[in-house]
């Protein structure tokens, strides 16, 4: 009588599986973790948004959709997001593929972008935004890339066209192509943030008669919204005047709309956009400092110790402004 064969170990069957598979793919395709590590991000610029997005920013190596009104404050953010990048990765370049060619690059240096490690790449048809694109993910040399806009993104084939001919469809798949070979790249290049700065239009045909339904929809199809790990949605939602009237800057609110890693979606959180600053991110840690009680208000003053005291916002943001760094930590701690 035949001896009955054992039956290999689960383990060993899997290892030998495992180690199949890495030889048939490579080493990535397969990965084995002891605990779970946090997604590596990089901040925003606005301290209440990385909070909500979790772990202290967006995630690296992901596609970031940044939708919105014009003058929103996308550009801002996309370049925030940029210049920090920069200082977090300083040896790692950002590339702004300028579809619109509408880019600031004095407002881009406010912001604090770094020109040496810098390229601003402006193409003439939406195949050639995308191929600079992949060409640029390839390199292994970037942190953040830009496009701006998704809504400019028009193939050849339309741009070719005579004025109202039709070419249904065509701008969706040349998308569609671009986020799905994008997803497939970031993986083998995990410093990487792909941003998409995108537009808002009616949204044609009505929808269901409820308050929740949002009358606006994205440009560039459905497999944009379905491929990016974060979807932020930006409104600006007030104008700040100084003292004789005149407009200096506005409030931006941002609405998570999708975030697959550490906080998820839902949070809603504002930040201030000073007209010659940027985001202004001394407002910020003031208003922080007076919920967490390590400043008080009393009218018009600012009492931050027994000896330190300002009257007026601007004079507070620029005693705030002198030691950044120091009242940042104490608020953020």
């Amino acid at each position: 009588m035949a001896k009955k064969q054992k039956k290999k170990k689960t383990a060993s069957t899997i290892a030998d599986l495992r180690k199949e598979l890495r030889k048939k793919y490579d080493e990535r395709t397969i990965i084995q973790y002891t605990k779970g590590e946090p997604t590596p991000t990089i901040p925003t610029g606005c301290i209440r948004l990385d909070r909500a997005l979790g772990n202290g920013g967006v995630p690296r190596s992901r596609m970031l959709e940044l939708s919105g009104e014009n003058s929103s404050g996308k550009t801002t953010l996309a370049l925030s997001i940029a210049a920090e990048a920069q200082r977090a990765l300083k040896e790692r370049f950002v590339v702004y593929i300028d579809v619109e060619m509408a880019l600031d690059t004095v407002w881009a240096e406010t912001l604090g972008i770094n020109f040496k490690l810098f390229d601003h790449c402006r193409p003439l048809t939406g195949e050639d935004a995308i191929s600079m694109l992949e060409a640029y993910i390839r390199t292994n040399q970037c942190s953040v890339i830009i496009v701006d806009s998704v809504a400019a993104l028009l193939p050849k084939a339309v741009t070719a066209n005579e004025i109202g001919e039709a070419n249904i469809g065509a701008q969706a798949r040349l998308v569609s192509d671009a986020v799905k070979r994008c997803a497939s790249l970031l993986r083998d290049y995990p410093d990487t943030i792909v941003i998409f700065i995108n537009q808002k239009r009616a949204r044609i045909g009505g929808g269901p008669a409820s308050f929740s339904f949002d009358p606006t929809k994205t440009t560039g199809g459905k497999a944009l919204p379905f491929f990016c790990t974060t979807r932020l949605s930006l409104a600006k939602i007030e104008s700040l005047k100084n003292a004789d009237k005149e407009q200096v800057g506005q409030v931006v609110m941002v609405n998570v709309l999708k975030h697959k890693v550490n906080g998820g979606p839902g949070a809603r959180v504002k930040f201030s956009i000073d007209q010659e600053r940027g985001i202004d991110a001394a407002r910020e840690v003031l208003e922080l400092a007076i919920e967490k009680g390590l400043v008080e208000q009393k009218g018009t003053w600012y009492l931050f110790s027994d000896t330190e005291k300002e009257q007026g916002e601007a004079k507070a943001k620029t005693f705030i402004r002198e030691n950044l760094k120091k009242w940042t930590k104490a608020v953020t701690s």
